[in-house]
């Protein structure tokens, strides 16, 4: 697990001023983009240009939907000479590359998936939403249902606050269930913008999705969720979120979305070569039966999909099945009208297609809608049954029952959306209706705005340090927010002062709500960025025992352990968590605050817990290395400062009143490490010490571009 710090100072980029944002996500995936460069796992930041920051946080290989509805946003944010950063598990690594981005591997070990699968979630969401279930016991559900949701954002929350300090973006787009992104958006005083990826259902089972707040949500909220909050000092409400981008059809969406920005659907269902069989048009009605990714996974009946295949087996019509491996061998011989897309994605061959079954998940629902393709909805798991119920209401769509429809049912709803006008002038009309949507550059050039000028009538916006300016717009309902044709949306109004660096402009941090004073780029803590191999760690943790000041401790245990206090520098060699220390100051304060972090276990006799390490006055050393053959990573110290723990300590009890420390001989014993550090170094890079082995490395390496969070062999692409 790397550790992201700070960037070294002004570093060239690709065309003019851009925005800077992290993107983060729920989703995996793995699938080279054609016609854009692959990028490697690289979480370099570029001053001269703004971030958009998302993060997804299941990691499940093969679970995609959501990052191919986010990779139009994405790219139209490249195009227009932004940065991106992919924040996710590792399990997304591969899917956030093959789109020609870097990744931000944030968060291991931790398959929310699983736990979903396991906790039978698709039950729990039904029941959740149940009126006739009592209050208290739909309440006690959804926790129970959000449980792997904040297991996961708990796990991914130390390494995103690590990542998203030191790269600084200027706005935060989130998947929904992503629910630490408010830790990062509160923490570094920046925009957080969701990003739909179907009807605005989660505003009823979970929190932070711009609900209006009502003072109950520690009542509400699980109780994983408020620790979480407190232990980073963000208040907990539901209404930290400002904008929603959302691809839903405007006319199904439900209503009063939180500051809602439309945009337009592109279907992105991965990249692959077309095949000979698509340059012929079909000689007879072709329909296509799509099942997800996980709608087996998630506890829906296998036994359904068997049904709709049976079902179109004896009709006129050519199908195309498109369906992950597993589900396919469970189906066996298939008969001859059916034809298996593998790996095509659906995208290349649904315009051809007179008709669609799904299992009611938004991506393929949605995909669909944007050719005008009737669709035969038979949703199980998890979301799909509500998604498929709101999708219906257009009539371009017809729901089943999957637990009753027969192979009678099946077929005749398929026949109906292949030959009935009415349904396919709705699925036209619907057609028509997100081609109109403004697209996703569009949309881009209105997030480049927030932050900017005065804030257009949302509660609250008077808080902001400089407001919210989503250039011209007009309201077209509550929430709703439209572009003017033609108005230059996004056009710059001349240079801030306060932010210019290296000659281009940057747009000023601004905060949701005034509740805690926001230490913008942590210029209060003293930190000190050098470079060391292995050898140059041993000997700086040796240092650390010689001077005497320090008790040495894990940051974190190892789950299922307690937490370790070092003894020699021997230890820390052999310890597997001994890349990253907490440093005590002797005499200088309470005693460090060891705090237990619950775990899922994923099969009996996993770990359900680990620890870390806490306190106002604590010293953190980090070590980075060396990350393959071809990088070095910075190694790094870095300490509170009076001020900002007195910012904090309202927020966070449990660590005591930062006035019990001695600040000066923090400041003192941090201040003599950091001198030992730079006494230990032949040269440096910028203002970065290299330690002797380091040298080496950078030397017979050939590391010679210094960029992101470290020194490299090759060049940044930008």
């Amino acid at each position: 697990m790397w550790r992201v710090l700070r960037p070294p100072g002004p570093v060239r980029g690709v065309g003019g001023r851009g925005a800077r944002a992290v993107l983060f996500s729920e989703v995996l995936g793995s699938v080279p983009v054609l016609g854009w460069p692959t990028a490697a796992v690289d979480p370099r930041p570029l001053d001269n240009h703004a971030r958009l920051i998302r993060a997804y946080s299941v990691h499940l290989d093969g679970v995609r939907s959501h990052l191919y509805q986010l990779a139009p946003l994405i790219w139209a944010c490249r195009t227009a000479g932004h940065e991106v950063r992919v924040a996710a598990q590792p399990e997304l690594t591969e899917a956030t590359v093959g789109l020609g981005l870097p990744a931000v591997e944030v968060g291991h070990g931790y398959n929310m998936l699983k736990q979903l699968s396991d906790r039978q979630q698709a039950q729990s969401y039904k029941e959740s939403l149940d009126s006739a279930v009592p209050v208290d016991e739909r309440r006690r559900i959804q926790q129970e249902s959000l449980r792997p949701l904040v297991e996961t954002v708990t796990v991914m929350a130390p390494d995103l606050l690590r990542f998203a300090r030191r790269w600084e973006p200027d706005l935060v787009v989130t998947d929904p269930l992503m629910l630490a992104v408010p830790l990062l958006s509160q923490t570094l005083g920046v925009p957080l913008v969701r990003h739909l990826t179907g009807p605005d259902l989660l505003r009823r089972l979970c929190p932070v999705q711009g609900q209006p707040t009502t003072g109950a949500e520690r009542e509400q909220w699980p109780p994983g969720l408020v620790e979480l909050y407190d232990r980073y000092g963000v208040e907990v409400r539901d209404d930290h979120p400002v904008r929603t981008v959302d691809p839903w059809p405007g006319s199904l969406q439900l209503p009063d979305v939180v500051g809602r920005i439309p945009t337009r659907f592109v279907p992105h269902n991965g990249a692959a070569a077309a095949p000979d069989w698509l340059l012929e048009p079909p000689s007879r009605p072709r329909v296509c039966v799509t099942w997800g990714t996980t709608t087996t996974m998630l506890g829906a009946d296998d036994t359904v999909l068997a049904r709709v295949v049976g079902a179109l087996a004896a009709g006129d019509a050519q199908v195309v099945l498109a369906v992950v491996r597993a589900d396919r061998e469970r189906l066996g011989p298939l008969p001859d009208n059916v034809r298996v897309a593998d790996n095509v994605p659906i995208n290349l061959y649904l315009e051809s297609c007179g008709a669609v079954v799904n299992a009611g998940g938004a991506g393929s629902v949605l995909t669909a809608a944007c050719y005008g393709v009737p669709q035969v909805m038979l949703p199980q798991a998890s979301d799909t049954p509500a998604v498929a119920f709101n999708f219906s209401a257009s009539g371009a769509g017809t729901m089943l029952d999957a637990a009753t429809a027969d192979t009678a049912t099946i077929a005749s709803a398929v026949d109906a959306a292949l030959t009935d006008g009415k349904i396919r002038d709705a699925a036209e009309r619907l057609r028509e209706e997100i081609a109109a949507t403004p697209s996703p550059a569009d949309v881009v050039q209105v997030l480049g705005q927030l932050g900017r000028g005065p804030c257009p009538g949302r509660d609250g916006c008077g808080a902001f340090k400089r407001g919210l300016n989503l250039g011209p717009l007009r309201h077209t309902r509550p929430g709703d927010l439209s572009f003017v044709p033609g108005s230059p949306v996004g056009r710059r109004r001349g240079p801030d002062p306060t932010r210019h660096r290296a000659g281009l402009t940057r747009t000023v941090a601004w905060t949701r709500r005034p509740a805690m004073p926001v230490d913008r780029d942590n210029r209060l803590v003293p930190n000190l960025n050098f470079y060391a191999a292995d050898e140059d760690w041993a000997a700086v943790v040796e240092s650390v025992f010689e001077l005497g000041l320090f008790r040495v401790f894990e940051s974190d245990s190892e789950p299922g352990r307690e937490l370790r206090e070092f003894r020699a520098a021997a230890d820390i060699a052999a310890a597997p968590q001994g890349r990253h220390l907490e440093l005590f100051v002797v005499g200088s304060g309470p005693e460090p605050t060891v705090s237990r972090i619950d775990l899922s276990a994923d099969s009996p006799g996993d770990p359900t817990f680990r620890y870390c390490c806490e306190g106002w006055g604590l010293v953190q050393l980090y070590y980075g290395g060396p990350f393959g053959t071809r990088e070095l990573r910075w190694s790094h110290t870095n300490h509170n400062s009076a001020k900002r723990a007195a910012t904090w300590a309202a927020t966070v009890p449990r660590l005591g009143d930062p006035a019990a420390w001695d600040w000066a001989a923090v400041t003192s014993a941090s201040g003599r490490l950091n001198r030992v550090i730079r006494r230990m170094a032949v040269s440096r890079i910028g203002s970065h010490p290299v330690l002797p082995h380091a040298g080496r490395l950078i030397a017979d390496g050939g590391l010679r571009h210094e960029y992101g969070t470290g020194v490299h062999a090759t060049p940044s692409h930008g």
